[in-house]
């Protein structure tokens, strides 16, 4: 299905050349994911936050900014996990090892897991003194996504 993205789509949707996939969201989630599924078409959400500024745990958090460009807003409630007080684990399996792209929710869970399951070794937190949000690899808007916003904004973007 990402095959059949137009070129700015692609970009905008992708950092470094690899697509980020959420893993148990939640049964509404899965639901979404099957119908779309279903009709062959591809599923995306915005992460509700602008670049560098935390993430969001509930509707009432996320920016009008943000709100006002999406298709479809939904209001499921608080998330999951805002006890972390951080965003998912966004771990990176695209080269020969993992790299931890962001410190996030169940990462003391997942680092246990890797290590005693597969013998992946993954850093220790390093807080939040060091990583305000968690994320120990920053990666800039891509200027599709930029242009795209713009667009959908009504304004002119280079």
């Amino acid at each position: 299905m990402i095959k059949h993205f137009d070129k700015e789509t692609l970009e905008a949707s992708s950092a470094d050349g690899t697509i980020h996939v959420a893993i148990n969201n939640g049964p509404l989630a899965d639901e979404l994911t099957r119908l779309a599924y279903a009709e062959n078409f591809v599923l995306q959400g915005s992460s509700a936050n602008p670049t560098g500024t935390g993430n969001r745990f509930c509707l009432e958090d996320v920016p009008e900014e943000i709100k006002n460009i999406a298709d479809i807003v939904l209001d499921y409630g608080l998330a999951k996990y805002s006890a972390y007080g951080l965003g998912s684990t966004i771990l990176d399996f695209s080269s020969d090892g993992v790299e931890v792209l962001r410190v996030g929710a169940c990462y003391d869970v997942i680092r246990d897991l890797l290590k005693r399951f597969w013998g992946i070794i993954l850093p220790e937190d390093p807080g939040r003194s060091k990583a305000p949000y968690g994320n120990l690899k920053d990666l800039p808007p891509s200027k599709s996504l930029k242009k795209l916003v713009g667009q959908r904004e009504g304004k002119a973007v280079n």
